[in-house]
């Protein structure tokens, strides 16, 4: 993709080269767009060619960051705003530069949190809940903040009342994404890659197969639905569900053999509605394996387990999910 031409033209809507007579009548408002035209323009080229190795990288190692063109974009804007050009909601555009909704609304871990416990499954620390003489096994793989999030266990625990018996295995080994540690997400997932999950997932299954169990059920959530998607293609589980999924493409979709449900935000740049309409066509033209994906209106990414329990607004469309899933596994993990 080549970069955009360096404009040094006039931003405003009556643009014209800056060589030529100014139009505006006050001079200092004239070179206050000539210099934004010139930075707009220097921050589009930079954001073709950061995204084009972005873009690259990704396809190199599985995974797909948050979109930096949003974040040179809000930069942008701010920039014009300090010129005096514009008026732009400050704290909205700060949010934009903060990074991925990945990593935003982490919640408070809790080694100590639900019903069930620990133990060594597969190879990992994982924590379980349910009868261990169910036949049924739903796994539960967590967001790039692990399995000791409240409220994922809370929903292991739902689940596993249903008549399953439930695990959520420590796929990160001890070290979940910490914002506070100050570690950039792209430097994380390096050592936390999707392709390294759904490897230590299968001594997982193998060790709930080694159980008794006859039938297994997988959801994943952000990072997770990567993992869950691979093992969807395998035939290694009976039903699969993805809740606001990250790095899924449609071709990780179409390669799916099993019946699955995507579960997806209206407000999510990690899998945005337009996306999620190309996973709908896939899985509709698809006759040979049942599925359907659903887009809750006005939440966001990461909704089904970082949602304040506080907050009715946001439990509810969490529960919403929950029950979906819930019908989802009863009827096809039997």
């Amino acid at each position: 993709m080549a970069s955009p031409p360096l404009s040094l033209g006039c931003a405003c809507r009556h643009r014209g080269p800056a060589t030529r007579a100014p139009h505006h009548k006050d001079m200092k408002l004239h070179l206050r767009c000539v210099l934004y035209s010139f930075l707009s323009s220097a921050v589009n080229i930079w954001r073709v060619t950061v995204r084009e190795k972005v873009e690259t990288m990704a396809r190199f190692n599985g995974f797909l960051p948050y979109d930096i063109s949003r974040v040179l974009l809000a930069f942008s804007r701010l920039v014009k705003a300090s010129l005096g050009l514009a008026v732009v909601d400050i704290k909205s555009e700060k949010k934009n530069m903060s990074g991925p909704q990945c990593c935003s609304n982490p919640p408070t871990l809790n080694p100590a949190s639900g019903a069930g416990h620990v133990e060594k499954l597969g190879g990992l620390d994982t924590y379980v809940s349910g009868l261990p003489d169910s036949k049924l096994a739903v796994f539960l793989i967590p967001d790039i903040f692990g399995y000791e999030a409240p409220n994922l266990r809370k929903l292991a625990d739902k689940i596993a009342a249903a008549g399953f018996y439930v695990v959520v295995p420590d796929f990160f080994y001890g070290d979940p994404y910490a914002p506070e540690a100050g570690k950039p997400i792209l430097t994380w997932l390096e050592g936390h890659g999707a392709d390294k999950g759904v490897e230590d997932a299968k001594p997982v299954i193998e060790a709930l197969k080694s159980k008794g169990i006859s039938a297994i059920g997988a959801v994943g959530f952000c990072w997770g639905a990567k993992v869950v998607v691979q093992l969807a293609k395998r035939e290694v589980i009976q039903a699969a569900v993805l809740c606001h999924p990250f790095i899924v493409t449609v071709d990780d979709i179409k390669g799916v053999e099993v019946p699955i449900a995507v579960l997806g935000a209206e407000i999510d740049e990690m899998s945005p509605p337009s996306l999620l309409k190309q996973f709908e066509e896939v899985i509709t033209a698809n006759s040979e394996v049942d599925g359907y994906v659903k887009i809750f209106p006005k939440v966001e990414h990461g909704w089904t387990v970082r949602y304040d329990v506080g907050d009715e607004a946001a439990v509810k469309p969490a529960e919403e999910a929950h029950q979906n899933m819930l019908e989802w596994f009863a009827k096809y993990v039997k």
